[in-house]
């Protein structure tokens, strides 16, 4: 049955008997113990009670010791019952309240679409080493080969990781003029989307040519992330087992 919360703060509320108290009732009970343990003696002992006809002994010995025992055995009772339960409740530890769940702090709404963001980051890495082996190319040392080699190699990473790229973003050139088009810059340009360099006047239009012709995600697709032992493992190790022990 579980407890309300008036029941366990009165549990943990609750006084204890004073060590005054405790020796108080124990002397009486010590007192008790000593009356109730005479009149059992008295009630067994008492020569005034025997009788000398041998028909009624045995109603000659009970009946006057009846109220005498009884008492002597109900006072002895109460004289180690009631200590016993006193003292019991003075060590006894406090019934201690249950235990609020140990529950772990909810990461703030910021913490939280960093770490996504994070996990998206290395995700993409993950996705560009699957398809394209990109970074077996990146972390090889390029000095001892020549521009064949390089380029043999260098045609499977592309295609790996544009089909990675065009799954994900389906990129579109920001100018469709193309570059080394003449275009014409009007006011109101996003200039998240143009930089303009060279002699840039102070009032637009501006005339020029389209050096770059940028980049635009058509889409983008956003994979499900599972959950993972280890996010940040790009690539995990590969152990070809030779001989099964």
């Amino acid at each position: 049955m579980k407890k309300t919360k008036s029941q366990v703060a009165a549990v943990q509320t609750g006084r204890q008997p004073s060590t005054v108290a405790l020796v108080v009732t124990l002397a009486a009970a010590g007192a008790a113990a000593a009356a109730g343990g005479a009149a059992l003696l008295w009630g067994i002992l008492d020569p005034a009670a025997l009788s000398p006809d041998p028909f009624r002994g045995a109603i000659s010995f009970w009946a006057p010791r009846g109220a005498t025992l009884v008492g002597g055995a109900t006072v002895l009772f109460l004289a180690m019952v009631l200590p016993w339960r006193l003292v019991g409740r003075a060590v006894r530890p406090l019934a201690a309240a249950p235990a609020a769940p140990v529950r772990t702090a909810a990461p703030s709404p910021a913490a939280a679409l960093q770490a996504r963001e994070a996990r998206l980051f290395v995700h993409l890495f993950k996705r560009l080493q699957r398809e394209g082996r990109l970074m077996d190319f990146l972390a090889e040392d390029l000095e001892g080969y020549d521009d064949a080699q390089i380029g043999a190699a260098a045609r499977g990473v592309h295609a790996g990781c544009r089909r990675v790229v065009g799954q994900l973003l389906a990129p579109r050139p920001v100018m469709r003029e193309g570059e080394a088009a003449q275009v014409t810059v009007d006011a109101g340009y996003d200039a998240a989307a143009v930089t303009l360099t060279g002699q840039v006047g102070e009032r637009p239009p501006f005339a020029g040519v389209v050096r770059h012709a940028g980049w635009r995600a058509a889409r983008i697709e956003i994979p499900l992330l599972a959950e993972e032992t280890d996010p940040a493992i790009i690539a995990p190790a590969e152990v070809e087992v030779l001989a099964h022990r």
